[in-house]
């Protein structure tokens, strides 16, 4: 190579701006009295992410009621309504036959003849939740069911042959004496042995649904990284480039590495998981955290763009998602950042979200 052609090389890969989409999962929530009746954005000095929407654009996009129905619209920038079983059973690979219905599973406690969502449950009562599944589930055999769990806190994914049901879904409360047949006497199995601990399934999809196939386009030079089957089984669905990762921190230190080579959707869904906890202060700190991460290593974004959205709000003080406006921001990385603008749910500007993706990753300041 010719000294010459090579100084036109390692120019040309200096001056390429790749892009860092950071998803606060569920960070907007609503007004804590502890926090002097802010929000846990709101209420933060955030060096970084205050920098970011002081420095290019800052404005709000339409939250949706789940992550998946989000990130459906931000990257294919139309409507899709698919099923969530359907999406964590692509996050998690698992082997779908045309006839296969996946369905997501939650925790749930069923107490004095009521079904609730549980949140907060020991690692011990996780476990043993998991294993009673596995001893209960051949009462479901005449619908030829298989159990993939995600992780060690009673989530996942369980797969059935020719049943569709609609089954109401979290984080939202549950009717009076839903009906969960022909789960029912699964579900009634493993909460009579764990004292009320159970699961209750919801989301279910199939493969054979044509409209869902219809709706996906490919992103190219993407890739998304994240431990949640929500965003993994998205970007598999529509041909991004998919990478599990333990956790945020995890995530985070990946996200800086492959900045520097291409574009970079990190997934933080730890600030949805301590909402639904109702833990505001363990989410201001997560969020501080953050903030203090990506200003400690502003280096390795000098050059690149980074914006920072948001998927819905959730409640940090009753644990279930909020429809309301959500906060997005973007700038490209260049010298000091600025300040005076608060990144938080207060934005005036909108954007929608179907065309969000391309002003993002088409913005200069």
């Amino acid at each position: 190579m010719g000294i010459d052609l090579y100084f036109n090389v390692i120019l040309s890969q200096r001056i390429t701006v790749n892009t860092l989409i950071i998803m606060l999962d569920g960070a907007a929530d609503e007004k804590i009295p502890a926090f002097d009746y802010k929000t846990p954005l709101e209420s933060l000095n955030k060096k970084f992410m205050d920098g970011v929407a002081s420095s290019g654009l800052f404005g709000w996009t339409e939250g949706q009621k789940y992550t998946h129905l989000f990130l459906l619209g931000f990257f294919t920038g139309k409507v899709c309504d698919v099923p969530r079983g359907l999406i964590e059973a692509h996050g998690m690979d698992i082997p779908l036959k045309e006839n296969s219905v996946a369905y997501r599973f939650s925790p749930a406690c069923f107490r004095n003849g009521k079904f609730e969502w549980a949140y907060r449950v020991s690692a011990d009562r996780y476990l043993k939740l998991q294993e009673c599944m596995i001893d209960s589930i051949g009462l479901l055999n005449d619908l030829a069911p298989n159990l993939y769990f995600h992780g060690s806190d009673g989530r996942g994914v369980v797969t059935i042959e020719d049943g569709y049901y609609n089954f109401p879904m979290p984080p939202y409360p549950l009717p009076e004496n839903p009906d969960y047949e022909p789960f029912r006497e699964c579900i009634e199995a493993v909460a009579n042995e764990l004292d009320g601990l159970t699961f209750l399934p919801w989301g279910g999809g199939s493969i054979n649904n044509s409209a869902h196939k219809s709706a996906f386009a490919k992103s190219k030079n993407l890739t998304i990284l994240s431990s949640s089957p929500s965003a993994l089984g998205v970007g598999r669905l529509l041909g991004i480039s998919c990478k599990r990762v333990d956790d945020f921190r995890v995530g985070m230190d990946e996200s800086l590495e492959m900045l520097q080579h291409n574009d970079v959707f990190l997934h933080v869904d730890e600030t949805d998981d301590v909402s639904h906890r109702t833990e505001p202060g363990d989410k201001r700190n997560m969020l501080a955290e953050i903030d203090e991460f990506f200003c400690n290593n502003l280096d390795f974004l000098e050059g690149h763009r980074v914006a920072l959205i948001i998927d819905h709000g959730t409640s940090s003080l009753n644990g279930q998602h909020m429809p309301m406006p959500v906060p997005f921001a973007v700038s490209n990385i260049s010298g000091s950042m600025k300040s005076g603008i608060n990144f938080c749910e207060n934005a005036s500007v909108h954007y929608p979200i179907e065309n969000l993706f391309c002003s993002i990753m088409q913005h200069t300041d």
